[in-house]
């Protein structure tokens, strides 16, 4: 038990197998059972920030701060694969899966965007590539297939592998930070929430 350090007067167990301690210095001290799991504890990997996970099969996806992370649950083991390599130091803000199985990774990095496709391919989208900023946060798939990525100052609509068009302060947007749920995206404005249906085309 963490900061457990005294004598033990008293152990009991309740109804619902909770462990109760008597403590002579700390008082009494409560150990019970969670249906969480530290995954960095579990796998022996150095705890670290985590800002998206995914779940594709037995394969779990972990984005952090300082790269990708990538566990099979069914065999337990950590894999360290093309993937890992390519974002080893790289601030990871969002995970996706679209509906061909290409893996989107939104990253605050020069590279931007990176899309792994299945067979192991990588194509990265940038601003050299035409997007509306580089420093992205999050990735959905439209209902054409579109996919729409917003960024630090906007939004990109990536269609085929090419950059169809995208949306900008010169276009109303005047804030930083999109969020996209349940088939439209929205972003603040003046402390106020503005919402955009997404099937309009750019």
């Amino acid at each position: 038990i963490n900061n457990y350090n005294t004598a033990t007067k008293d152990v009991i167990k309740d109804k619902q197998g909770n462990i109760w301690f008597v403590s002579t210095k700390q008082g009494v001290c409560k150990l019970s059972k969670t249906n969480f799991h530290d995954i960095f504890h579990d796998y022996d990997l150095e705890p670290q920030v985590v800002n998206a996970q995914l779940k594709v099969g037995s394969l779990l996806y972990i984005g952090c701060n300082s790269g990708l992370i990538i566990i099979n649950e069914a065999t337990g083991e950590h894999i360290i694969s093309k993937k890992t390599l390519d974002l080893a130091g790289t601030r990871i803000r969002h995970i996706g899966l679209d509906s061909k199985n290409n893996l989107w990774i939104s990253t605050y990095s020069a590279s931007g965007l990176y899309c792994y496709k299945p067979d192991g391919s990588l194509k990265c989208y940038s601003e050299k590539d035409g997007t509306m900023g580089g420093l992205f946060r999050f990735t959905m798939e439209l209902s054409d297939g579109t996919i729409l990525a917003a960024s630090n100052t906007g939004v990109t609509f990536i269609k085929d592998g090419i950059v169809t068009g995208t949306l900008g302060q010169s276009d109303g947007f005047v804030a930083d930070i999109i969020c996209c749920r349940k088939g439209r995206w929205y972003y603040p404005a003046w402390k106020r929430w503005r919402r955009h249906i997404c099937y309009k085309k750019p």
